[in-house]
């Protein structure tokens, strides 16, 4: 058997499978390391889309460690989330015992389930097989889940409420990013929705480096400290990435109003867990982000670290936020209505 090294990614739902081709392509963090994407879904159009992603960015065949599979005829779930799962329960087992056998050719450390909630098979699936993997395996799997925009109407909108209250009832605080945030980016929502899905793919990368980074971490950090963290309700993060280390100045600009993944506030205290990363990162800067998470989020605990050396080819700052708050979050899961409807409501 191998070292326990790699991530391993569970892509769950169309929403996961998105999020985790783009992360797989577009971070050598992901495809060069010891990390594993298995990727499970209702719909076989969607995993025909992401065939031609990869060709697109020439790559002539599938990675052998993008790994999809189709979970009932293949026509998807029809946003019906109850159907969504009991086609995950009908497969269960095949898909445990096939995880199981790459676990045990591959090994881990730890893993970490992408889903959207709102749709149909990821909003109920996301808790159930993150919980069967983490139970079969004996690892820590973390769910990272979206929620809807509001705009988007009732029915997503109750399929996540369903699927958070699915995670809490499993004790499975997730790490949130709400859609509604995309619109910092661009009007155009496909625009927003993309550059949203970079910022969960960069986190993604962040935290797959600090369980790849060879060197010692200062201080020294191992990435199943994120599971000493882990609060209630919820957790939101927050990732900034460039290669200017002048831009790094700007920090709070990008961390704390653009890629801010949920406005929320902390139930009572937090916990934070933060990696900074570069050929040399400012240790000045290091200091000033610490500093503010602890204040803004009211830590009582703060892990940081700073991993640097050649291999880093950009400056990155990934936060997670544990102990936040479901019922404070902006704006409400609740459909939008217009002024007539709120008239008239009031």
């Amino acid at each position: 058997m191998g070292v326990e090294l790699g991530v391993f990614l569970l892509g769950v739902g169309s929403g996961g499978v998105n999020i985790l081709s783009r992360a797989y392509i577009e971070y050598d963090t992901i495809r060069k390391s010891g990390s594993f994407c298995f990727c499970i879904n209702s719909s076989e159009r969607d995993f025909r889309r992401v065939r031609e992603r990869f060709k697109k960015a020439h790559m002539k065949r599938m990675p052998k460690r993008f790994v999809m599979r189709v979970v009932g005829p293949g026509f998807g779930a029809g946003k019906d989330a109850e159907k969504g799962l009991e086609m995950y329960r009908e497969e269960s087992t095949k898909i445990l015992d096939e995880i199981e056998a790459i676990y045990n050719k591959h090994r881990f450390a730890i893993g970490f389930s992408i889903g959207c909630l709102g749709g149909g098979f990821g909003s109920l699936t996301l808790a159930e097989v993150t919980r069967d993997v983490a139970s079969r395996l004996g690892i820590p799997i973390i769910p990272m889940a979206t929620l809807p925009r509001r705009g988007e109407g009732e029915l997503l909108l109750e399929n996540a409420k369903k699927g958070l209250a699915h995670l809490i009832e499993f004790g499975l605080p997730p790490i949130l990013y709400d859609n509604e945030r995309a619109g910092v980016y661009s009007p155009s929502i496909g625009v927003a929705m993309m550059m949203a899905n970079r910022v969960i793919a960069g986190t993604i990368a962040g935290l797959v480096d600090a369980v790849e980074y060879s060197e010692f971490a200062v201080p020294p950090i191992d990435i199943r400290d994120v599971t000493r963290i882990i609060k209630r309700d919820c957790a939101v993060f927050t990732s900034m990435r460039t290669e200017d280390v002048h831009l790094l100045k700007s920090w709070k600009e990008y961390l704390m109003r653009r890629n801010l993944s949920l406005e929320t506030e902390p139930i009572d205290k937090s916990s934070v867990f933060c990696i900074f990363q570069g050929p040399e990162f400012p240790k000045t800067i290091a200091d000033d982000v610490s500093k503010y998470l602890r204040w803004r989020y009211k830590a009582r605990e703060a892990i940081t670290s700073a991993l640097e050396g050649e291999a880093f080819k950009e400056y990155s700052i990934t936060a997670l936020i544990y102990g936040m708050s479901l019922e404070k979050i902006k704006p409400k899961l609740e459909p939008m209505k217009s002024l007539k409807e709120r008239l008239l409501g009031a």
